[in-house]
């Protein structure tokens, strides 16, 4: 499988992605699993498209850490695929520490397709731990511009 996500053909990774995909969730799920082959499996599945489906693996990685990368790859992959403003991503992601690249994505993608001033609003509500990030990605989604 990772031959095929790290360079081959688009349809090779797919095809490889939701193999890996379909025996994680019939043979393996629940399984006692490395939590870096389950971030490498959503950052393939992401990559192919599959960020959807990647969800429940990201979701049932046990390390908090490596969980958060692969809900991290997750967003991205459903930022890319996106083109406008991302309504509900802010609403919906917890606004904790262990969330913040997550929250940091969002603002930058967002920034892109509203005005930055009610961004900044938004994110001046966030406990101060927090808006750093928000900020990062707000200007940077500007910059993206």
């Amino acid at each position: 499988m990772a031959t095929a996500a790290d360079g081959k053909s688009l349809q090779d990774a797919d095809a490889a992605a939701r193999a890996a995909l379909t025996i994680w969730r019939d043979d393996l799920q629940g399984s006692p699993i490395s939590p870096w082959l389950l971030l490498r499996l959503v950052r393939a599945g992401s990559r192919a498209g599959l960020a959807d489906q990647m969800q429940q693996v990201a979701e049932s990685i046990t390390d908090a850490d490596i969980r958060t990368r692969a809900r991290l790859e997750v967003v991205r992959s459903r930022l890319a695929s996106l083109h406008g403003l991302d309504t509900d991503g802010l609403d919906k992601e917890p606004k904790q520490p262990s969330s913040g690249q997550i929250l940091e994505a969002i603002c930058r993608h967002n920034a892109r397709y509203q005005s930055s001033s009610s961004l900044i609003r938004e994110i001046d509500q966030w406990e101060p731990t927090l808006r750093a990030l928000g900020y990062i990605g707000a200007a940077l989604g500007q910059q993206d511009n």
